[in-house]
């Protein structure tokens, strides 16, 4: 009986040691106020503002599980650089990612609607992908995207 609580309590030791799974690490970033305010002037009126400072408009109801930050997130999406609404990006085949993996934006949208809902997402540069850009998006972008959410695992 000794060597199997001394067994238990070994295995918790080493369990309670283990590293918190990066991709699950939560963010509160809030885009700054200058930001916030540029990005209202590219939004619609029905838009709503997120605490973090970004808008978003929900498109279609969902039926299903909402999103965490653990989550992979399957979804089919079309990028739009602001204010003259150029598509950057499209995916009309469903992709997954891990969502703690995602931009900020998708990362605190993405879980305000369920599996078969659509946003459309209004995201600053900060809760983007900020002064550095990626790809053929500029440094500093504002950006719209509409999203499908079609699974969560």
């Amino acid at each position: 009986m000794m060597k199997l609580f001394f067994a238990i309590c070994i295995a918790g030791i080493f369990l309670s040691c283990k590293k918190s799974d990066d991709r699950c690490l939560e963010t509160n970033y809030s885009a700054p106020s200058s930001e916030v305010a540029e990005l209202a002037s590219y939004v619609p009126n029905d838009a709503i503002q997120h605490p973090n400072g970004f808008y978003y408009r929900i498109l279609g109801s969902g039926f299903g599980i909402k999103p965490t930050i653990c989550s992979t997130v399957t979804v089919k999406y079309i990028g739009y650089s602001l204010p003259d609404n150029k598509i950057f990006d499209v995916a009309t085949n469903a992709v997954s990612f891990s969502l703690g993996q995602l931009i900020i934006g998708w990362q605190k949208g993405l879980p305000l609607i369920g599996e078969g809902a659509e946003i459309e997402l209004y995201l600053p540069p900060s809760l983007a992908y900020g002064p550095t850009g990626s790809g053929n998006i500029a440094p500093n972008a504002y950006l719209r995207f509409n999203i499908q959410l079609i699974d969560v695992q």
